[in-house]
């Protein structure tokens, strides 16, 4: 999301909770434990940007794709950070669902993922 529409969302929803989404899938054929997540962490309005600041630093980066980051020893460790980040006590984020869906190993695209 560009700056502008991110300024244009928080000026929008100043005072709402925002949940960060995000999926994450392993289709390599060469794994046996293929899967498909989707996780979901509510934000209080107050908290978006010490969380954002925080995400950021985690990942070392403002770009971040899960999946990718998998596949690389240097991107699970990020990984592992955010993930420690996100589930600190002293935060308020709440995770409101997390679906983990293991695929068949024939289906190579995940698509089959139920």
């Amino acid at each position: 999301m560009t700056d502008t529409l991110m300024n244009m969302f928080y000026a929008t929803n100043a005072e709402r909770s925002v949940a960060y989404i995000d999926e994450s899938y392993d289709m390599d054929p060469a794994h046996t434990r293929n899967f498909y997540i989707l996780s979901a962490v509510l934000v209080e309005s107050a908290q978006r940007d010490v969380l954002r600041s925080g995400l950021v630093r985690g990942a070392a980066s403002s770009y971040w794709h899960t999946s990718e980051a998998l596949r690389t020893e240097e991107g699970r460790v990020h990984a592992h950070t955010l993930l420690t980040y996100l589930a600190d006590d002293a935060g308020s984020e709440q995770c409101v669902i997390s679906v983990l869906q293991h695929v068949q190993q024939q289906d190579d695209t995940g698509e089959l993922a139920e």
